[in-house]
């Protein structure tokens, strides 16, 4: 596991978490941004409080480790990417 889903899996439910997708990327404008997507199993999402304090968490890993990318999260349910790779 990687230091952002060891993050995701500690303040989101750790059952409830699929898989951590993570990707370094440059935004237009040339700044650096880290994509993250969370799948997740269930039909509801995390709550908003549990994406605020993930988003937060990974921020300040990401600042005490020198890295000045910003985090962009999506949050997928298990059964709508199953559905998406189904359609592929």
């Amino acid at each position: 596991m990687n230091k952002v889903e060891d993050i995701a899996r500690s303040v989101l439910d750790a059952n409830d978490v699929v898989d951590v997708v993570v990707s370094h990327d440059v935004n237009a404008d040339g700044e650096p941004v880290l994509w993250i997507e969370i799948v997740y199993r269930g039909e509801e999402p995390p709550s908003v409080d549990r994406m605020a304090a993930l988003t937060e968490q990974i921020w300040r890993s990401e600042r005490q480790a020198g890295s000045l990318a910003f985090p962009v999260i999506s949050y997928v349910s298990e059964m709508d990417q199953d559905e998406v790779v189904a359609a592929e």
